[in-house]
């Protein structure tokens, strides 16, 4: 029987992005709960979160013969490698790269994420709840970060609402951006004379963004929530125990791409991409399926930033 083997890339350092310790929490709990995986060969690339180190990446994956690449948690390093492993008859499977155009078919990316402009409708639905119309639209220098933004502002002017020169007069701020500098925006309106209403994004959505500074504005977060389902219970359960820490963000996607990829290998088919296309699968946040390469469960959840952590909005 053929061995799957799989590629497995992102950023590793925990000291530039919490991601890096989720992606590999995840991955051991996985290697230690999945006997499935124990039929596959990994091979570890590091991919800098960039496009130049992802490109580096993708021609080693390729030049080895891997079946499948796991991670990419950026999506600039995602987008820049994706055609390059479709061309090369690899998968691409990614927790966490957010970016609209991963997925299409030139690209043939499969992601357990949703992707920016769901978050952009969702994130709209909650402005026009609030009957805020004039929006400042902002975000920090990552390729993600300005891609959201570009997709905030395109479903707000669909919907009728105004997008601002910054700075301007307007009825709350959205900053699409890194948790570090999703910080740092918070710091900086609390500074302000005038305190607007603060919409920060997904990667914000993490309980490292601590509690709400005194004198900050309102904050709000859209981001992707906590799945509840017996494995996702479970799986949490694993992380307590390994790390002593609650599961972060992109966690239980990262478990359910390794669940993905044990169950390929327990298949006993070599037609992958015809497996990730046709099948169903079991994972932590329930039975998952791919239509033209996005999950068929993403949602989004609002919540408010207070003195004692996360409050979940209704809409």
């Amino acid at each position: 029987m053929k061995t799957l083997k799989v590629g497995i890339t992102a950023l590793f350092e925990p000291q530039v992005t919490r991601h890096a310790r989720t992606f590999m929490r995840a991955l051991a709990v996985a290697r230690s709960k999945l006997p499935g995986l124990s039929k596959i060969e990994f091979l570890f690339r590091d991919d800098g979160a960039s496009e130049e180190t992802a490109l580096t990446v993708a021609r080693y994956f390729i030049k080895n013969e891997v079946d499948v690449v796991v991670g990419h948690f950026s999506s600039d390093a995602a987008l820049s490698t994706a055609q390059h492993y479709r061309r090369a008859g690899i998968l691409l499977i990614t927790p966490a790269a957010t970016m609209d155009a991963l997925c299409e078919p030139a690209n043939g990316a499969f992601r357990l994420c949703p992707p920016d402009k769901q978050l952009a409708m969702k994130l709209i639905d909650f402005v026009i709840s609030r009957s805020w119309s004039k929006l400042d639209v902002g975000a920090d220098d990552s390729a993600h970060g300005m891609a959201l933004a570009r997709a905030v502002c395109d479903e707000a002017s669909r919907r009728g609402l105004s997008v601002i020169v910054p700075g301007g007069e307007c009825d709350a701020e959205i900053f699409a951006g890194r948790l570090g500098k999703s910080r740092e925006k918070i710091l900086a309106c609390a500074n302000k004379a005038k305190n607007n209403p603060l919409i920060l994004t997904d990667d914000a959505a993490s309980p490292s963004l601590g509690v709400k500074p005194h004198k900050s504005p309102d904050v709000y977060i859209v981001g992707i929530p906590a799945v509840t389902t017996p494995l996702s219970d479970l799986f949490g359960k694993y992380c307590r125990q390994h790390y002593g820490d609650e599961p972060e963000t992109y966690y239980m996607e990262c478990i359910a791409a390794f669940q993905i990829i044990a169950q390929l290998a327990e298949s006993n088919k070599t037609n992958y991409l015809y497996l990730l296309c046709e099948k169903d699968f079991e994972t932590v946040l329930g039975k998952i399926s791919f239509i033209y390469g996005e999950s068929r469960h993403s949602v989004h959840k609002v919540w408010e930033l207070t003195e004692n952590g996360f409050n979940v909005i209704a809409i």
